[in-house]
């Protein structure tokens, strides 16, 4: 598959409204936010910047009533 296709494939769920619910983009936030945590990037400094962005907005979750987490951990 070309990059264009998949790019557009891509932009054809970002535009669908049903896809990408706040659950779903919270679950992405943790698991960036996860990743980039355990590597060696997590030092560069926007990245740095991102994980505290990301981890102060990964608690709103609870205060939104979306309880979800990284897989693997209890709910």
């Amino acid at each position: 598959m070309s990059a264009e296709v998949r790019l557009k494939q891509l932009e054809a769920l970002a535009l669908d409204r049903s896809f990408l619910g706040l659950e779903t983009l919270l679950d992405l936030l943790l698991c960036v936010s996860h990743e980039l945590g355990a590597s060696p990037l997590a030092h560069e400094k926007y990245i740095a910047e991102f994980l505290r962005w990301g981890e102060s907005a990964g608690h709103l979750g609870p205060s939104l009533g979306v309880r979800r987490g990284l897989p693997g951990q209890e709910h």
